[in-house]
């Protein structure tokens, strides 16, 4: 692997902030908040999801209003009505009918930053069989001394267990 390869490894590990964490979880939100808005009308021009279609109503009896929130409502689902724990159930088959593209988002993600780490794990065994190379610094957390380490502004970040520590 050219050290090219290796920039560009390292480049992608950190667009993909090296995990799930951090400015991921926004846009998954976004996202997802997104599709279940557009689904939540699944019924209004389909006949087959015509018993999906959620009425204001039934908004309603999900309390997604904050007063609803705030109030003395059923906070158990004993407690709810037959009509609330059907409203409930509409917004689970939302959910669940887009959980295939969100799986399939988030596994591409997980795809791309197993590419990136396994290019840095082979030069690694490249360099221990060649003798030499880049040396990392070794990880407060979890103990490993790996090229995975990330070089960040401040100092590294852990490939494996995406701890943060200042150089010194």
């Amino acid at each position: 692997m050219h050290d090219n390869d290796l920039d560009s490894a390292y480049c992608t590990l950190h667009n993909l902030g090296a995990s799930l964490r951090g400015n991921q979880q926004c846009s998954d939100i976004e996202w997802l908040a997104r599709v279940l808005f557009e689904n939540s009308r699944l019924g209004a021009g389909d006949i087959s999801t015509v018993p999906w279609l959620i009425d204001v109503q039934q908004w309603d009896y999900l309390m997604l209003e904050p007063q609803a929130m705030l109030g003395n409502g059923p906070h158990h689902w004993q407690a709810l009505t037959d009509e609330q724990r059907e409203a409930w159930r509409k917004l689970a088959r939302i959910c669940l009918y887009v959980l295939p593209s969100f799986a399939s988002r988030v596994g591409s993600r997980y795809m791309e930053q197993a590419r990136a780490l396994q290019q840095v794990w082979r030069q690694e065994q490249k360099q221990d069989i060649q003798g030499g190379g880049e040396q990392r610094p070794e990880c407060p957390s979890c103990h490993t001394r790996s090229l995975a380490t990330i070089p960040i502004a401040d100092g590294w970040q852990c490939g494996f267990c995406h701890y943060e520590w200042e150089e010194g």
